[in-house]
């Protein structure tokens, strides 16, 4: 049990700073996947998809994290059809 709580508390940490520094980046990480196509798509997705999993398995629940990427993604419209 002890053991669950430390990799939870890991993964949480792993959120907080993965999650605004690479999927949240329209500077610089976001635009060069979006600018690769599909392959740059799918790696945008398996992030999501890992902050996803991570946030549940973690109970994690900073709104900030998961407005920024729908800002980021969803909601800005040139991205969104970049990512199409």
């Amino acid at each position: 049990m002890q053991w669950q709580m430390r990799w939870q508390l890991r993964l949480r940490g792993g959120l907080s700073t993965i999650g605004p520094t690479r999927p949240h980046s329209p500077c610089r990480w976001a635009e060069a996947m979006a600018a690769q196509g599909s392959g740059g798509a799918f790696e945008i997705s398996q992030r999501m998809t890992a902050m996803v999993g991570w946030g549940a398995t973690t109970d994690f629940r900073e709104d900030w994290t998961w407005d920024q990427a729908a800002e980021t993604y969803a909601l800005d419209p040139d991205m969104a059809a970049r990512l199409r």
